[in-house]
């Protein structure tokens, strides 16, 4: 993400919770946002589970009761979900950077708005980086990059 789009993203939420009547929506959509999130990843994790007890149960078989394209449809949901978790979230910190929303949180408690964005990104990379030791350990080639 470019510096200017960063700026952009802080001004929309800094704007947005400046308007009084849509604190309480925001709390609100963030909460929604939040559970939709839990439930959809609730239900990726449910068929990972499921399938592969049926794998185990019925070593021969190829149907497990799910089409590939419910679980991909499931998989891209809860991928969705999370960037929308995201947003909320970041609008939850906004809110109380920003206004009394939460009048038991600071600034100082939730680190700011640009905290909160930099903890979704690094958790994320953290996760992926995880990923990417245990290949290197389990033999995987460095990936190189030719341009040119």
């Amino acid at each position: 993400m470019t510096l200017e789009q960063k700026e952009r993203r802080k001004a929309v939420l800094r704007y947005a919770v400046s308007v009084p009547e849509w604190n309480l929506a925001l709390k609100h959509r963030a909460a929604a946002e939040l559970t939709k999130c839990a439930i959809l990843l609730m239900s990726v994790s449910q068929m990972m589970l499921a399938t592969d007890a049926e794998d185990r149960f019925y070593p021969g078989r190829l149907d497990y009761g799910m089409s590939p394209t419910g679980y991909a449809k499931a998989i891209s949901d809860a991928e969705y979900s999370l960037g929308t978790a995201a947003s909320a979230l970041e609008a939850v910190v906004a809110l109380a950077d920003e206004s009394n929303a939460f009048p038991l949180i600071s600034s100082t408690q939730t680190g700011g708005l640009d905290d909160a964005m930099g903890n979704i990104e690094a958790a994320y990379n953290s996760g992926l980086g995880w990923l990417a030791d245990l290949c290197r350990a389990h033999g995987m080639d460095e990936v190189t990059y030719d341009h040119g």
